[in-house]
C-alpha cells in the first residue's frame, strides 16, 4: 500500500487509531453506482452484505489484510474478488492472476 494510504497505515499503528478508517478508506474506491460495501459486526470483524460469512481484518506488517481461509490475503485482493465493478476492470484490463510479490 503506497502513499496516502500507507501514511494511514502507519498512523493507526503509532496512534491506535480504528481499523475501521482503514477498511472504509480501501472500500470507499468503489465508483459503482451502488457502491460496494462490507458491513461491519464487531471490532475486526466484517461481512459481505446478504451473506452471513464473517471476515476477519487485521493489520499485519503495513498491510490491511482479511483471514481468508487457512491464511490472509490483502483487504484490496479480497474487494478485488467481491467488487462488481472492480471485477469488470479486471476483466476487460484482461487481468493477470494475483500472486504475492516477495517478503
Amino acid at each position: 500500500q503506497a502513499g496516502i494510504l500507507g501514511q494511514i497505515v502507519q498512523d493507526v499503528q503509532k496512534t491506535g487509531m480504528d481499523l475501521h478508517i482503514l477498511v472504509r478508506a480501501i472500500v470507499s474506491r468503489c465508483t459503482c453506482k451502488t457502491p460496494f460495501q462490507l458491513d461491519r459486526v464487531g471490532d475486526g470483524k466484517y461481512k459481505l452484505p446478504n451473506t452471513s460469512q464473517i471476515f476477519f481484518v487485521r493489520i499485519l506488517r503495513n498491510h490491511v489484510m482479511v483471514r481468508v481461509g487457512g491464511g490472509w490475503d490483502t483487504l484490496d485482493h479480497f474487494i478485488a474478488k467481491h467488487d462488481p465493478c472492480r471485477m469488470k476492470l479486471k476483466h476487460i484490463s484482461g487481468g493477470s492472476p494475483y500472486s504475492p510479490g516477495p517478503n
